[in-house]
């Protein structure tokens, strides 16, 4: 095969494989019918300022990178926020029914669906730990709780239930 000196058009095809990344001995593999060094491709490179650009595609590809990431992010914690919005509303929803207390008494067999004044004490330590896995949740979505950030005078949350009187009345 006989080798010839390196066309426009082979030179710019040389020239974008060399700013996606590949080096002159490697481009040069996919040229063996030009006749030029991988030394001559470099100065070539080079007098195009090609270094130049090669680093202002880095640079943008990995600008590019980092906001898809920033954005995937949010999308990610705007769905958790939902979520636990949600979540946070069934408890509530729980709460107000007062369906943590225990079912009272039988009829026929059948349990009738009255509340005692009896705190079903599982139940609502279960509704205690959902609600308060959920404000975890809700804490990093919002970054309250970032390393970076200077949380450590920050209140620890407090938990306001109102039961009604304790007395049953």
């Amino acid at each position: 095969m006989e080798k010839h000196k390196a066309t426009d058009k082979e030179l710019k095809e040389m020239l974008t494989l060399y700013l996606k990344g590949v080096k002159p001995r490697n481009i040069l593999k996919r040229f063996p019918e030009v006749d030029i060094t991988a030394k001559d491709l470099s100065t070539w490179f080079s007098k195009q300022k090609a270094k130049a650009n090669k680093d202002k595609i880095n640079d943008k590809v990995m600008e590019n990178l980092v906001n898809d990431i920033i954005d995937e992010e949010t999308e990610a914690n705007r769905q958790l926020l939902a979520v636990t919005s949600q979540i946070v509303g069934v408890i509530k929803e729980y709460l107000d029914k007062g369906q943590y207390m225990d079912f009272a008494g039988f009829n026929y067999g059948k349990m009738v669906k009255t509340r005692s004044n009896t705190l079903n004490t599982f139940a609502f330590n279960q509704v205690v730990k959902a609600l308060s896995e959920a404000q975890k949740v809700q804490r990093l979505a919002l970054g309250c709780d970032d390393k970076n950030k200077d949380n450590e005078n920050m209140p620890a949350p407090v938990i306001n239930i109102d039961f009604g009187d304790s007395n049953g009345d």
